[in-house]
């Protein structure tokens, strides 16, 4: 019941940005998102912070390709192949599909097709939503600009 109330509100969210939904809301419409394939909308509930750390990631990636050789990026498209994914694919996407690439990869190796939230927890501009995937896990929120924000440690 829990679920099903929380999942509709993702359609708020999604239709009207700007809602204040809570913690738990918003790791709903995120998992939400991964189940249904669509990291783009994913990315969209990661914080600013958190978004920053994968750009500064992603230009360290970009530099990789100038140190790359025949060895080492035949050895990283076959780790690329599992995802029917290539170097020249990462090099050539931007950094909102990069984002979604590492929230889909990171997703996928968890192997996960149904969650539950188990609880929430606010303490002033932080929160910890404990969800079950597999195994009880803490996903970490912060409010920014007045909305809830994943916030992943990278």
């Amino acid at each position: 019941m829990l679920i099903l109330t929380l999942a509709s509100c993702c359609i708020l969210v999604k239709d009207n940005q700007q809602s204040n939904q809570s913690p738990s809301e918003i790791v709903v419409c995120f998992l939400d998102a991964i189940l249904d394939g669509d990291y783009q909308t994913a990315a969209f509930y990661i914080s600013d912070e958190s978004a920053e750390s994968i750009h500064q990631l992603s230009n360290e990636f970009y530099n990789l390709k100038e140190i790359l050789n025949d060895e080492t990026e035949d050895l990283l498209n076959s780790i690329l192949l599992v995802y029917n994914l290539t170097t020249n694919d990462l090099f050539e996407m931007t950094e909102e599909e990069l984002i979604a690439t590492v929230i889909m990869v990171g997703m996928e190796m968890m192997e996960f097709e149904s969650y539950e939230i188990i609880s929430e927890k606010i303490i002033d501009n932080s929160a910890i939503v404990i969800v079950f995937i597999n195994y009880e896990t803490e996903i970490a929120l912060v409010n920014q600009d007045g909305l809830w924000k994943i916030r992943l440690d990278i």
